[in-house]
């Protein structure tokens, strides 16, 4: 009988060792999941977290010229921003960071996004509300033939009123792309054919719309950022990488 009893007590304790392995092989595995899927969910997460301001700003300015402004009128002036003074704005209801206005909130850059190597640049950490045309968007361009060269006349009539974030992280870049559902060349994102916009921060925009480069791109895949009111592509000459959000088409 004690025999029989020693047994048993040993068949328990062997199940309880493979019931303890295999919650610890579950936790181990669940474990090493969970970390990439986190890195890739936190890309996501910061991703949605810039388009979403883009198109808060974008609502913002929508507002005020459903209340009679004009696109002139448009101020982007903040305590947080210098620059932006628009002499054509004389009231709050022609301002996008004023409840009367576009009720939208100006919100620093999460140094997270960026890449920390450009720190010392004049538009890293901060948006740039300015003026460039965007190839397919607007009236200014009609398309491509031949290698993607764009067609149609860069002057101020097509020159779109834009939101960018320059020296945006590689990897956010592509999941800002990614989460816009915006196919990506192999090599990389996608690249505009030169500057797209003084990265001096000189062209702020304060009520006139200043003829300044066009957003389009030199790669055979141009088509795929084409028409596109927000995306992440590559500067071709200095090799950063920056979000934009149409605000006007024109």
């Amino acid at each position: 009988m004690a025999h029989s009893t020693q047994k048993g007590n040993v068949l328990f304790y062997i199940l309880i060792a493979v019931a303890l392995f295999a919650a610890l092989s579950y936790a181990v595995g669940r474990n090493e999941r969970g970390s990439y899927t986190g890195s890739q969910e936190q890309l996501k997460v910061k991703a949605n977290q810039i388009i979403r301001y883009g198109a808060d700003i974008k609502r913002a300015v929508d507002q005020i010229r459903s209340n009679g402004y004009s696109e002139n009128d448009i101020s982007f002036d903040d305590p947080a921003l210098t620059g932006y003074e628009n002499p054509n704005c004389t009231e709050n209801g022609c301002k996008v960071f004023k409840v009367q206005g576009g009720g939208a909130v100006y919100q620093e850059p999460n140094e997270s996004w960026l890449d920390g190597t450009n720190t010392s640049e004049t538009l890293y950490g901060e948006y740039y509300f300015t003026t460039t045309a965007v190839n397919g968007v607007g009236s200014g361009f009609v398309g491509y033939t031949g290698q993607n060269t764009p067609q149609g006349n860069d002057d101020t009539n097509d020159e779109d009123l834009v939101m960018t974030l320059a020296y945006v992280d590689t990897d956010l870049c592509r999941a800002i792309n990614d989460v816009l559902e915006i196919n990506q060349p192999a090599e990389g994102l996608p690249r505009d054919s030169g500057q797209p916009f003084k990265v001096d921060g000189s062209v702020k925009f304060v009520g006139e719309f200043v003829e300044t480069n066009v957003i389009d791109s030199t790669e055979t895949s141009a088509a795929q950022q084409f028409g596109k009111f927000a995306a992440c592509i590559r500067d071709n000459n200095s090799g950063y990488n920056f979000f934009y959000q149409v605000l006007v088409a024109r």
